[in-house]
């Protein structure tokens, strides 16, 4: 059976959403029965299985070409609401302010994709952070799906107001619901130049019961407990990169190697 701990969401060469198992940089296994992260996940639940062992019983034995994926702009972000970026919320957390709402599914952005500032936003910051995905069953029960690396961008000049700005996330979901230890490096291009390489390394996660506490507060107001909603959470941040001097479009390449294997809860 094939280890399915990772997972990146695709297109095919014709354009067929897919869902692959990382088995390492140059290869990924398709998944079986499942064009998305989000529908896995639904399905682990109502099968009552873990979600790693679902996604390494459907991982097929075919391999797909993980370096030619990225070459072609062919990832997707590694979890989102297929069918309505709407049900899909982003939201932020950093001491000592409460939950910020940053935006629904298409703020996201996957790595090595294109990334514009928004609004009339002239200057921003571009700050690493954990991401933690989490898919809401019927009954209104959110599950933690796993977890991967953002770019979050901050906009410093806004004269409309406006504050809504991308966030880039890694390429791979790591499965699993403890606190992650995440090393990689992330790195933002401009006209095809590498304007900043900053490593992940010195990115501590939270530990597990801070995660628990943070996240029980979030998902103890009702309204974000909708049934079917996908949930990233972002959490933690080091060094800011500037991404500044006009509203030109950055690249984000957000790579990532995780060092432990987490079960699912899901």
């Amino acid at each position: 059976m094939i280890d399915a701990a990772q997972l990146i969401q695709y297109r095919a060469s014709e354009g067929a959403r897919k869902v692959g198992a990382v088995a390492n940089a140059d290869t990924v296994h398709p998944l079986a029965a499942v064009d998305s992260v989000y529908g896995l996940a639904l399905r682990a639940i109502a099968e009552k299985k873990g979600l790693t062992e679902l996604a390494s019983e459907l991982a097929t034995s075919e391999p797909d070409d993980y370096g030619a994926i990225r070459e072609d702009g062919r990832l997707l972000v590694p979890i989102d609401h297929p069918v309505d970026e709407a049900y899909c919320l982003v939201s932020g957390h950093k001491e000592p302010r409460d939950w910020t709402y940053i935006g629904d599914g298409s703020v996201l952005c996957a790595s090595g994709a294109t990334a514009t500032l928004q609004g009339a936003a002239q200057d921003a910051q571009a700050v690493a952070r954990l991401a933690f995905a989490f898919v809401v069953d019927g009954a209104g029960r959110p599950w933690q799906v796993g977890h991967t690396i953002a770019n979050d961008f901050r906009a410093l000049t806004r004269p409309d107001g406006s504050a809504l700005q991308p966030v880039g996330l890694g390429p791979q979901l790591q499965l699993g619901e403890s606190s992650p230890d995440l090393r990689g490096t992330r790195r933002l291009y401009r006209a095809g130049a590498c304007v900043a390489e900053v490593p992940f390394d010195d990115l501590a996660p939270p530990d597990l019961a801070t995660l628990v506490s943070k996240v029980s507060d979030y998902f103890g107001h009702r309204s974000v407990r909708r049934p079917g909603a996908v949930h990233v959470l972002l959490l933690g941040g080091n060094e800011a990169v500037a991404v500044s001097g006009d509203r030109k479009s950055t690249r984000l390449n957000s790579s990532h190697s995780s060092v432990s294997r987490m079960p699912s809860s899901a």
